[in-house]
């Protein structure tokens, strides 16, 4: 089902991310899309998602260029080419790329949030 599905990540060359990874290539990845705190109820609306995989460090120079030259597009679509290889090329030496395959994905959402999107 997720033979395709797969995250990216930049980090620093070191630290405890790191470490984490070289002891466990077991992953998780957790985006909270909403979480409305409801105090007189003692609760939240919230709508999540966990992806559960294997990460691993991209040691290829031609698969990490690739990788941050996604996210670079992702993020700054209206930047030129150029101007952003520029940033690729400046942030290189230190930059260290992950790449997380999803094995496994569940979400939960509030059934609040569930029910107010059914009447409208």
């Amino acid at each position: 089902m997720f033979d395709d599905a797969k995250l990216y990540f930049h980090c620093a060359k070191d630290g405890h991310k790191l470490d984490a990874i070289q002891r466990s290539s077991k992953a998780s990845f957790c985006v909270i899309d909403q979480d409305q705190i409801v105090p007189e109820k003692y609760t939240t609306y919230f709508r999540s998602v966990i992806d559960f995989g294997h990460i691993r460090i991209i040691e290829d120079e031609k698969e990490k260029l690739a990788a941050i030259e996604k996210l670079a597009k992702k993020y700054s679509p209206d930047e030129d080419v150029a101007d952003r290889r520029k940033e690729i090329d400046r942030e290189w030496k230190p930059l260290c790329m992950l790449k997380m395959r999803i094995d496994h994905m569940t979400g939960q959402e509030a059934i609040e949030l569930v029910k107010n999107r059914q009447n409208k």
